[in-house]
C-alpha cells in the first residue's frame, strides 16, 4: 500500500513538471511570435510585461538597425554589375590596349607618308651628270621604301581597327556576363537566406524534441541512447547552421564585389523580380542558329582561318610555311566546329529545360497544396487534442521547406529565360554559372 502511494506521488511530481514546463515553453513561444499579451501573457503580471517590452524593444532596435541597411533591387543589381562587375572591369582593359594600339598604328602611318614626302637627298662631287643620276637613283630607291612602309603601315593599321572592334564586342559580351553573374548571385544569397530560416526551424524543432527525449528518460519511456541521438542530431544540424553561415556571407561578399561596393557593406535585397519582357518559349534549332551566328567568338576563328588561307595560297609563301599554317588553320578549323558544336547542345539543352522547368514548377505547386491540406488537417487534430502540437511544428516545416522550393525552381526558371535571351545574342553560359564561350 505505502510503495502504491509513493508512486502515485512520483507520478504527481512528474505530471507537475511537465504542466510547468509546457506552461514555460508556451509562454516563451508567445513572447517569440510578438503575442499583444492575451491569455498567460496578461495574467503573468508584471514580471511578463516588462519582458514582452524588453523584447519589443529588442526587436525594434534589430528592425531598426534592418531598415539602416540599403536596399538593392534586381534592378540595381543588374545595372551595377553590368558597370563595375569582374567581367566588364577586365574587358576594359583590352579596350584601352587596343586603343593605344590603334593609335600606334595611326601614328605609323602618318610617319610613313612623311617620309614619302621629303625630297631626296642632293650630290656635289663637281661632276653635275653624277650629281643628277645619283638623285634620281636615291629618289627612286626612297620611293619604293617609303611605299612599302606606307603599305605595311597601313595594313597594320587595318589590323588595329579590327582588334578594336572586336575588344569592344568583347567588353559588350563581358558586360551581359557580369549582368548575369550579378543575378545570379543576388538569387543565391536570397536562396541561402530562406534556407537558413527552415533550418532556425528545424533546430529549434529539434531542441524541442532532447528537452522532451529527456524528460521521457526521467520517467523510464526512453533511455539515455535515445536522448544521445537526439542530441547528434541537434549538433548535425548546428553544424550545419554554421557552414550555411559562411556560405552565406562569403555569397553576400562576392555579390557586393560583383556590383562595385565594398565586401564589408551591409546590405538588404528586395526579392521581388518579374519575368515580363522576356521570352518565355523557343525553338531549340532556331535558338542554336542564333547563337552561332552572332557569337563574337566564332567569328573571330572564322576570319583567322580566312586569313590563314590567303597567305597559305600566295605564291610567295614558301612550302615549309605553307606547311606550318595549314596545321594552324586545321587547327583553328577544330576549335570553331568543337565550339559550333558545343554552342548547339547548349541552346537545345536550354530550349527543353525551359518546359521542363515549367512542368516542375506546376509539379511542386501541387505539393504545396498538398502539404497546405495535411497541414490543415493536422492543425484541426492538435485543436481538438487528437494530435500533439510537436507534429504540428514537423507539418509546417514541410510545408515550408516546400514553398521554398517552389521559389528556387521559379528563380532558376527566370535565370533560365535570360540565359536564353543571351544565347539569341551569341553570349553563352552554362547553368553552373558564368563563364561565357
Amino acid at each position: 500500500m505505502k510503495i502504491h502511494i509513493r508512486s502515485n506521488k512520483r507520478f504527481l511530481k512528474i505530471g507537475a513538471a511537465l504542466l510547468c514546463f509546457a506552461l514555460v515553453f508556451g509562454q516563451a513561444g508567445a513572447l517569440l511570435a510578438g503575442s499583444p499579451g492575451t491569455g498567460s501573457g496578461a495574467a503573468s503580471g508584471t514580471g511578463s510585461g516588462v519582458a514582452s517590452g524588453a523584447y519589443r524593444d529588442v526587436a525594434a532596435q534589430l528592425a531598426a538597425a534592418e531598415a539602416a541597411k540599403p536596399l538593392f533591387t534586381l534592378k540595381d543589381i543588374q545595372d551595377l554589375a553590368r558597370a563595375h562587375g569582374a567581367e566588364a572591369r577586365q574587358a576594359r582593359l583590352g579596350v584601352a590596349n587596343a586603343e593605344a594600339g590603334r593609335e600606334s598604328a595611326q601614328i605609323a602611318v602618318y610617319d610613313a607618308w612623311g617620309a614619302a614626302s621629303q625630297p631626296p637627298p642632293s650630290f656635289d662631287t663637281g661632276f653635275p651628270a653624277l650629281d643628277e643620276a645619283m638623285a634620281q637613283l636615291m629618289s627612286s630607291m626612297g620611293m619604293g621604301n617609303a611605299g612599302a612602309s606606307i603599305v605595311g603601315a597601313s595594313a597594320r593599321l587595318e589590323e588595329a581597327n579590327i582588334s578594336l572592334d572586336d575588344a569592344k564586342a568583347t567588353l559588350e559580351t563581358a558586360m551581359e556576363e557580369a549582368m548575369y553573374n550579378g543575378e545570379n548571385l543576388f538569387f543565391s544569397y536570397l536562396q541561402l537566406q530562406r534556407t537558413l530560416t527552415s533550418l532556425e526551424s528545424a533546430l529549434e524543432l529539434s531542441r524541442q524534441q532532447v528537452r522532451i527525449e529527456e524528460l521521457k528518460a526521467t520517467i523510464g519511456l526512453s533511455t539515455a541512447t535515445e536522448v544521445q541521438k537526439r542530441k547528434l542530431a541537434l549538433a548535425e544540424l548546428e553544424e550545419s547552421r554554421q557552414a550555411l553561415l559562411n556560405g552565406l556571407d562569403m555569397t553576400g561578399r562576392s555579390l557586393m564585389r560583383q556590383i562595385g561596393k565594398d565586401v564589408d557593406t551591409l546590405f538588404r535585397l528586395d526579392p521581388s523580380y518579374s519575368i515580363e519582357g522576356l521570352r518565355t518559349v523557343y525553338d531549340p534549332e532556331q535558338l542554336a542558329d542564333l547563337a552561332i551566328k552572332s557569337n563574337l567568338n566564332l567569328g573571330v576563328l572564322s576570319r583567322s582561318i580566312d586569313k590563314l588561307a590567303d597567305t597559305i595560297s600566295e605564291p610567295a609563301t614558301g612550302q615549309t610555311m605553307r606547311s606550318q599554317l595549314a596545321a594552324q588553320r586545321d587547327s583553328l578549323i577544330l576549335t570553331r566546329n568543337n565550339l559550333t558544336h558545343s554552342l548547339r547542345l547548349l541552346a537545345r539543352s536550354t530550349a527543353t529545360g525551359l518546359e521542363t522547368a515549367r512542368a516542375d514548377m506546376a509539379l511542386m505547386q501541387r505539393k504545396i497544396d498538398e502539404k497546405q491540406l495535411a497541414y490543415d488537417v493536422l492543425e484541426l487534430q492538435v485543436r481538438l487534442g487528437l494530435a500533439p502540437r510537436i507534429g504540428l511544428q514537423a507539418a509546417e516545416m514541410e510545408l515550408l521547406t516546400a514553398k521554398n522550393d517552389l521559389l528556387k525552381a521559379q528563380q532558376d526558371y527566370y535565370l533560365s529565360l535570360r540565359r536564353a535571351a543571351l544565347l539569341v545574342r551569341g553570349v553563352a553560359i552554362s547553368p553552373g554559372g558564368g563563364g561565357g564561350f
